[in-house]
């Protein structure tokens, strides 16, 4: 009766690890604008910075 909740509960808190986890690498976060202002200058040309990107052609 209680491995439902247990795994709905393990889903919920693994995918805000996930997002958590990708929000504090993402290019368009400034965590310290002192050391660099414009974080998301320094996407190389052929990067991918979207979480699901589908037929990503350049």
């Amino acid at each position: 009766e209680v491995y439902p909740i247990v795994g709905i509960l393990g889903v919920a808190l693994s995918g805000a690890v996930f997002f958590s986890a990708r929000a504090i690498r993402a290019p368009d976060v400034a965590w310290n604008h002192k050391a660099n202002p414009h974080p998301w200058q320094e996407i190389k040309e052929n990067e991918q910075v979207k979480l699901l990107a589908y037929n990503q052609k350049y």
